[in-house]
């Protein structure tokens, strides 16, 4: 195999692995993020403050259903587990009507919901408010067309400032930088009457959520901490560096265990891993797109978290995740070698490995036992 081939089989891979990954996607019903139950709507509790109070709340058994209260303490900067939960459920509205979002917004203490949307790049930015607070998320994968960018991963330049002079990923910047003036602008005037800028989101959105955090910083309207849970990778390493630099101590990744798409695009260190999935692919497949290619080195932005789904979760230390993405792979990879050795119609395994892959997706929704039931679970199970 000469160099050439050696050097683009990672990203042959990648798609081949995106193929299936939209497939299988594509299959999933998302109807309950959407429609989620409403029945507590007519509570009408604020925010709470105290993490007790709010843990005391939480059960297993409703872990699925939309919260009465959620927590949001202006003054706690550090990673909250009670904070990541609330937030994903806050993340959730940018999916429903305005009338929708506004409603449930006011029974959680939310005021003033603003959509901001770009229906040619199928972007959706929810800016809301508490009495100390400016909260702004984006919509996650909802259509088609946002899938054809989450897989349009080839780094590129963009002038806007989210890009901080350096590459970032070609469909995410893509669908962020028709809106970006507009969203800068609205938000510098919310956060003018002195109230803190929390930015967050989920999967799509909380990769929208890292390159706004980074530009609306360098802008220089000061963001006080970033949830990003379900997140793709979203800039070049020299991107990941300036962010880390403006962002330091403020920004929370969150993946559940087997969250797939928490690990994508892949790091240089789990190529040899990831590209065992798909050894078979031939070399001469790999020639035609060498002259598309970039650099294509994505970095990591932040503190990593892990939640596994019981009592407990675990923190990533700096400079150890490479290490945690291989392992991921690698254990990716002994599942679908399991299934070879089994035997059987190539059919058949072919959907024996989708369905795998489906395993790992559903880790990564936010209810149907997904973040919502991981975050219950770790939090009950601190108290």
């Amino acid at each position: 195999m000469n160099s050439l081939t050696n050097t683009l089989r990672p990203y042959i891979y990648f798609l081949a692995f995106v193929v299936l990954l939209g497939g299988s996607a594509c299959t999933m019903d998302d109807s309950s993020e959407n429609d989620a139950p409403n029945s507590l709507l007519d509570v009408g509790h604020g925010p709470m403050t105290n993490v007790s109070e709010f843990v005391a709340t939480l059960s297993m058994d409703t872990c699925n259903q939309e919260p009465p209260s959620l927590y949001l303490n202006p003054h706690e900067q550090r990673f909250s587990l009670a904070h990541g939960l609330s937030l994903s459920w806050i993340s959730l509205l940018a999916l429903r009507s305005e009338n929708q979002a506004t409603t449930t917004a006011q029974t959680w203490g939310l005021s003033d919901v603003v959509f901001i949307e770009d229906r040619r790049h199928d972007l959706r930015a929810m800016i809301s408010e508490t009495d100390d607070l400016v909260l702004l998320t984006f919509r996650h994968t909802d259509s088609i067309q946002n899938w054809i960018y989450d897989a349009h991963f080839l780094l590129r330049d963009f002038a806007e400032s989210f890009a901080l002079g350096e590459k970032v990923h070609h469909g995410f910047g893509t669908m962020l930088a028709p809106q970006w003036a507009e969203i800068r602008d609205r938000v510098a005037a919310r956060v003018a009457a002195g109230k803190k800028l929390w930015i967050f989101g989920h999967s799509l959105g909380a990769a929208l959520a890292q390159l706004a955090a980074a530009g609306l910083h360098a802008d220089g309207i000061d963001v006080d901490v970033v949830y990003a849970s379900g997140a793709p990778k979203v800039g070049s390493e020299a991107w990941s560096g300036k962010a880390n630099s403006l962002l330091s101590g403020r920004l929370f990744r969150i993946a559940n265990q087997k969250d797939l798409i928490a690990r994508v695009p892949i790091l240089p260190a789990a190529y040899d891993e990831f590209g065992e999935l798909f050894e078979s692919i031939p070399d001469f497949l790999l020639e035609p797109i060498a002259n598309t290619l970039q650099n294509t080195r994505y970095g990591l932005v932040g503190q990593g978290f892990e939640l596994s789904g019981g009592a407990s979760y675990r923190s990533w230390p700096a400079g150890t995740e490479d290490a945690a993405e291989e392992a991921y792979w690698t254990e990716l990879v002994n599942r679908f070698a399991q299934i070879d050795q089994n035997g059987g119609n190539p059919l058949d395994r072919l959907d024996q490995k989708k369905d795998v892959v489906v395993e790992y997706l559903t880790d990564h929704q936010v209810v149907n036992d997904g973040y919502s039931c991981s975050y219950h679970a770790a939090l009950l199970g601190a108290e």
